[in-house]
């Protein structure tokens, strides 16, 4: 009875193996329905899968992991003064940098479905170092009180880890479990492979209608079987031999596109628009900025959360979760082009939305002495309340801007001379309005010159071809997108005419068009 009893208590205190997601079908692999077994290692001979993780891995490792400290206004500052900080920045080991780190694990997250990190303590009590693991040396325990606890293979020896010196959390499942995906891809591969070995030809079978001596088979069989640098020349045969073809042509079996197809099967899997890993056959100017938007959002958008709240959970006390966090800086990866991304600048400071020196930071910029300050519009104010300009001294509104602002228009917009803004400002308003009068000045000058351009390029070609009735209707064809294009860019700028695009676009045409005879 008492042995019994102690054997009962001993194996109620052991730890249970947790079901991992690295069974026996990860290491040696999935048997796809194509006969081939996909295994980590193995998926990676897959072009597409290695792009896919790659563009993750490399992306999400790239972008800043920043610990921020909760500031009593609100707000948030970056805590560089805490040991974390510099971990998840700069250097995770005094070996790998914080972007190799995060690479590895992210890989290894993709592949296998989960990722391991031993966390290095130091005797203050806080994070001194990150350790990537290997997912196939780690097998997961739960203790009884439901605590995790890591078994590392390392050679021949055996580490255990218990929850609080490692990141990793339950267990995760990898996307390869679609192994019918990767491994039809990885059959036509090795097909396509063997295929082009053996001369890129297929398979022939000899048929004599009676019986070769073994001298005149060994002679026929080593001239049929030649290398592959004569595998196009014409053979000859002998003595009745009929030349049968065996197999299936790749074209016959559709060899291309199935390899297309597979392409945009394993995107699929890890959620990655084709164009991105440079699939690009029907990808548009226009469509590749949506996939990077949707790649973004969608795709590394949950990995980073994932990975900042294991963090949060796994390197911060419980204490120092109610003063910090940690947030990825997915907005690093909003790239566009030159003119938008500044377009957007003069947005953000007109409309109060960001300070000079935040823009300057964003451009890798040094600040300036009052760029801290943030500008509003003076066209706008707190509703309810009395617009500070139209106040006197003694706090009596005054009337003498009635016919000002009747002019003005409803909700303070200022009136426009051939889609200039006004200056007859208020004093308070010369700068701001310096500012707008010089945006829409720069959206007239590049309109025309887009104008210009077109004409001596399109519209000299028409008038070559077909003469001056070509060149006219040519411009009439083109006149409704400048237009466009001259709306859209000066829709951005806060009380600009837009009637005046109409104008410009005649006067600049126009101007063009008679430049263009004269030198004809």
């Amino acid at each position: 009875m008492i042995r019994n009893w102690v054997r009962s208590v001993a194996k109620r205190a052991a730890p249970v193996p947790v079901q991992s997601s690295m069974t026996m079908h990860d290491l040696f692999g999935v048997r796809s329905a194509a006969g081939v077994n996909v295994t980590p290692a193995e998926s990676l001979s897959v072009a597409t899968v290695q792009a896919c993780v790659s563009l993750i891995a490399r992306s999400l490792a790239s972008v800043p992991l920043v610990l921020y400290r909760r500031t009593a206004d609100g707000g948030r500052e970056p805590a560089e003064d805490h040991p974390l900080f510099p971990i998840l920045h700069d250097l995770s080991n005094p070996l790998q940098t914080a972007f190799d780190v995060r690479q590895q694990l992210f890989v290894s997250v993709l592949l296998y479905g989960n990722g391991y990190a031993e966390i290095e303590w130091g005797e203050d009590g806080y994070p001194r170092a990150l350790w990537p693991l290997a997912p196939d040396d780690v097998t997961l325990y739960q203790n009884p009180d439901r605590s995790l606890l890591y078994r590392v293979q390392e050679g021949t020896g055996v580490r255990w880890l218990p929850s609080w010196r490692a990141t990793a959390g339950l267990l995760g499942m990898s996307p390869l479990r679609a192994a019918n995906a990767v491994g039809l891809a990885m059959a036509t591969e090795e097909f396509g492979a063997r295929f082009f070995s053996q001369g890129a030809r297929p398979g022939y079978i000899l048929s004599h209608p009676g019986q070769l001596s073994d001298k005149a088979f060994q002679r026929l069989q080593n001239s049929w079987n030649d290398s592959a640098a004569s595998s196009h020349k014409t053979k000859i045969v002998e003595e009745g031999i009929k030349v049968e073809k065996t197999g299936v042509a790749p074209d016959e079996a559709q060899f291309l596109e199935t390899r297309a197809f597979q392409v945009a099967e394993i995107c699929r899997i890890f959620n990655v628009s084709p164009g991105l890993v440079g699939a690009a056959e029907t990808q548009t100017y226009a469509s590749a900025e949506q996939d990077m938007i949707r790649f973004r959002e969608l795709t590394l958008g949950p990995w980073a959360k994932n990975h900042r709240a294991a963090i949060q959970r796994d390197m911060l006390t419980d204490d120092e979760r109610q003063d910090y966090f940690v947030q990825y800086k997915l907005s690093s990866l909003q790239a566009t082009d030159l003119l938008t991304r500044y377009q957007a600048h003069q947005v953000a400071l007109l409309t109060g939305f960001a300070t000079q020196n935040e823009v300057r930071a964003l451009e890798d910029m040094n600040p300036v002495e009052g760029g801290d300050d943030l500008w509003r519009p003076l066209n706008m104010g707190v509703t309810g309340q009395p617009d500070p300009a139209a106040v006197d001294a003694s706090g009596d509104m005054s009337n003498d801007n009635d016919a000002d602002e009747e002019q003005a228009g409803e909700n303070g917009q200022r009136s426009t001379v051939n889609g200039q803004l006004s200056t007859e400002e208020t004093p308070g308003k010369s700068e701001i309005s310096a500012l707008l009068d010089a945006w829409v000045g720069d959206v007239r000058q590049r309109l025309i010159a887009r104008v210009v351009n077109d004409v001596r390029q399109g519209g000299a070609k028409a008038l070559r071809n077909g003469g001056r009735l070509a060149l006219q209707e040519w411009g009439e064809e083109h006149m409704h997108d400048w237009r466009t294009a001259g709306d859209a860019m000066l829709a951005s700028v806060p009380g600009a005419d837009a009637g005046a695009v109409g104008e410009w676009v005649t006067s600049a045409y126009q101007a063009a068009v008679k430049e263009l005879i004269a030198n004809e």
